[in-house]
């Protein structure tokens, strides 16, 4: 049903992932809604975890509350992949409801990658005093 990804296949990934757990409700062209889990962000996509699966390559609209903003996005499943509670697919962001909405998506992105960006210069420090 769903396709399989490579062992290496988050090496070939243009953007960091960054871990979320918002929740959204999607919507596919057919207009059919369900409740998923937003488990990444990146500049480029999403991960999101769903009950049910949906055909490969379906364009489908996402809709998240995050800190009381919401954000809404359409995409593309690039791939997915069955489990035993459900499906994770991963959405390729073709485009932003609004302007507004594409902005914020960067704020998210920003505020997300914070924590990253200190642990890398934190390590980075240490490691420059070692020496």
């Amino acid at each position: 049903m769903g396709s399989q990804r490579s062992s290496g296949e988050h090496e070939r990934r243009r953007h960091l992932r960054l871990q979320t757990g918002y929740r959204a409700e999607v919507t596919s062209g057919l207009g059919a809604r369900q409740q998923a889990v937003l488990y990444n962000l990146s500049e480029g996509g999403c991960g999101l975890a769903l009950r049910g699966a949906l055909p490969p390559f379906t364009v489908v609209g996402v809709r998240c509350n995050i800190a009381g903003v919401g954000l809404h996005f359409q995409g593309r499943i690039a791939w997915q992949r069955a489990q035993a509670n459900g499906t994770v697919c991963g959405i390729a962001i073709e485009d932003f409801a609004s302007d507004a909405d594409a902005v914020f998506h960067g704020v998210v992105l920003g505020w997300l990658i914070r924590p990253h960006a200190r642990l890398g210069s934190t390590s980075r420090q240490a490691g420059e005093s070692s020496r």
